[in-house]
């Protein structure tokens, strides 16, 4: 029986607001989203205020589960131990010790069973889509994880979108105190665009201080530069520049393009050229503002999200017809490679007819990759943990990975190879690339 005396309790978390209804036996929460779980009381296997860290995230996989990633014998990573070449840590649960390696030790792995992948240069990936809700800071946060730790690879994300949601994800938002106005925006995408506004300030010692003041190391061999909701003034102000054509400055035999349009292009080229990244994701807001534009002419490659729903194949279609008159009014706005992936999906006859309707209508850039819908994905985004890093917080902590983690493990593995244009796993590998039982849903 509910009781007549109610007490509403207004508590301010980090990044959303709880209302809680209590009365007696009776007790209502309303949290945002699962997103919003905070990672230091959820059952995730890390501690963000883990102060041995250096890192916004920490990432420990059971040895066991390295050992079915990977298909390497365990006499074999004990003599590594051995050898010194790598270490694995321990978590006392329960009355068990629990062997894990981060994604440090894990990448000393992949180096030693020669499996870093090794990629052509720098493929700078915006991932964008005109419409929200399509997943796209979910997938930026988990390839970004996946190439980083198990590929072996020197990724770098930059978050455009105002939200922050993958600053958010990387748990690398700005802490605003309560108790004073009196603080520092922490440098972000934003900062870098407004320094590139001044000609003065496209010299390469400037450029790589801006980059480095505003990089943040996430995990090892995966940086951030973060996002803040300046974005929307800042698309603004890129909007003032539309009009002028290219400002130029000159300086010796030197001549500076300010166009608005080649902002971001300006720094990412810088980027490309300085540093030793092997991918750079850019995560976009689903419009075409002008920072968006940005993106897309910075970008070599493009990935589109898709939610397999009856009004996809329309919305694609305008996404297309925008692209083709963006590539006419600029001759230099092209794309090395476009892929549509589907997100989100469940095995549905109306969803079946709508990726077949996308595939006829865009044979050329239809993904042969279909990520799967999952609630795992959805517990493991809450606890700020790749799908690959997932445990199930009722389950034993010796248990394997859950079968729907593996799938989109594994479908997500294979995008990266599509992504890099690497070669195709062997399908009679039993270890990462097609785990036992596991077969990629189209």
């Amino acid at each position: 029986m509910i009781q007549s005396s109610v007490i509403f309790t207004l508590t301010f978390h980090k990044h959303f607001v709880i209302y809680e209804v209590r009365g007696g036996n009776y007790m209502e929460s309303l949290i945002s989203t699962a997103e919003s779980q905070n990672p230091q009381t959820s059952d995730s296997p890390y501690s963000a205020n883990d102060t041995q860290s250096q890192y916004t995230l920490q990432i420990k996989l059971r040895s066991s589960v390295v050992e079915e990633f990977f298909d390497v014998p365990r006499m074999k990573i004990h003599r590594w131990e051995e050898a010194g070449k790598i270490q694995a840590g321990h978590e006392e649960h329960g009355s068990r010790k629990i062997r894990y390696f981060d994604a440090e030790n894990v990448r000393k792995m992949v180096d030693l069973l020669g499996r870093k992948q090794n990629v052509d240069g720098t493929y700078t990936y915006a991932i964008w889509h005109n419409k929200g809700g399509v997943g796209k800071s979910t997938v930026v946060f988990q390839l970004a994880t996946m190439m980083s730790t198990l590929m072996g690879l020197k990724v770098l994300v930059i978050d455009t979108d105002g939200q922050a949601d993958t600053t958010h994800l990387f748990n690398a938002e700005q802490e605003v105190p309560l108790d004073t106005d009196d603080f520092i925006d922490q440098r972000s995408i934003c900062d870098i665009l407004y320094d590139l506004m001044d000609p003065h300030n496209h010299t390469e010692e400037s450029l790589k201080e801006s980059f480095e003041d505003t990089k943040k190391t996430i995990l090892p061999g995966l940086d951030l530069i973060p996002s803040d909701d300046r974005v929307v003034e800042l698309d603004y102000d890129i909007r003032e520049l539309k009009g002028k054509g290219i400002i130029t400055e000159e300086k010796g035999d030197e001549s500076f393009d300010l166009s608005s349009v080649a902002l971001l292009k300006k720094f990412i080229s810088f980027v490309q050229e300085t540093y030793d990244y092997d991918v750079i994701l850019i995560d976009c807001s689903p419009d075409l503002g002008d920072m968006n534009v940005n993106v897309l002419f910075a970008a070599d490659c493009l990935l589109i999200p898709v939610e397999l729903e009856p009004k996809a194949p329309h919305s694609l279609k305008r996404v297309y017809n925008r692209l083709i008159k963006l590539a006419k009014m600029h001759e230099s706005f092209s794309f090395e490679k476009l892929l549509i992936v589907p997100n989100m999906n469940e095995r549905h006859d109306v969803k079946a007819v709508v990726q077949t309707r996308i595939r006829d209508m865009l044979p050329n850039f239809s993904s042969r990759i279909t990520l799967t819908k999952t609630t795992t994905v959805v517990k493991a985004i809450g606890q700020r943990l790749p799908i690959f890093n997932y445990q199930d917080p009722n389950a034993k902590w010796m248990a394997k990975i859950p079968e729907p983690a593996k799938r989109l493990t594994n479908e997500l593995w294979d995008l990266c190879h599509e992504m890099l244009n690497l070669e195709e796993p062997k399908p009679d590998h039993h270890g990462l690339f097609k785990p036992k039982g596991i077969t990629n849903a189209q």
